[in-house]
């Protein structure tokens, strides 16, 4: 099952039955929940900011394991320009009955302007002992010899930024498409 939830006021997400499901967003401030209660289930989340003037984008994630056997993967990017921020926090909570439960939570965050800001708090709450669990998180801005290199085979700069950027974005893009 595949969702877009951009525009989705919906605040829990309950995963009752085994399948796959995506979830992808953009640009959604609040807070979100995706509780999994059914074995066998595998759910990824998807998400992708694009910040600019004095955007300020707040999100919080959370990835609760009820049942035993599923797995979970958050991936929040954002490409924050001008004085814009994100403000993320995710947590993956594994309950004591989700044995054998995979989660992973992943934030990365690419910085256009040395005005803008990501702040990012990767939680994890975990119970049994016989899970998979895995943050991580980075900041940066765009690599110059990257840039250096794409001008070497000819491309003007704007134009090989550009392409550091897609490429940033493409994990979470080709996800929009069901």
């Amino acid at each position: 099952m595949y969702k877009d939830i951009t525009n989705d006021n919906q605040t829990t997400y309950e995963i009752t039955n085994p399948g796959e499901y995506i979830f992808y967003f953009e640009n959604k401030n609040g807070s979100i929940t995706f509780n999994i209660t059914c074995e066998n289930a595998s759910v990824y989340i998807y998400g992708l900011y694009q910040g600019k003037n004095k955007d300020n984008f707040i999100l919080h994630i959370t990835q609760n394991h009820i049942s035993p056997n599923a797995t979970s993967q958050s991936i929040i990017k954002s490409i924050l320009d001008d004085k814009s921020t994100l403000n993320f926090t995710g947590t993956i909570c594994i309950g004591k009955k989700a044995i054998n439960s995979i989660a992973h939570l992943t934030n990365h965050n690419l910085l256009l302007s040395k005005s803008a800001h990501a702040i990012t708090k990767p939680q994890l709450e975990i119970t049994p002992s016989q899970v998979e669990c895995t943050h991580s998180a980075t900041t940066a801005p765009l690599n110059n010899k990257q840039i250096g290199y794409l001008q070497s085979r000819g491309l003007p700069k704007k134009y090989a930024k550009q392409l550091l950027i897609n490429g940033f974005i493409n994990e979470i893009k080709k996800q929009n498409t069901p």
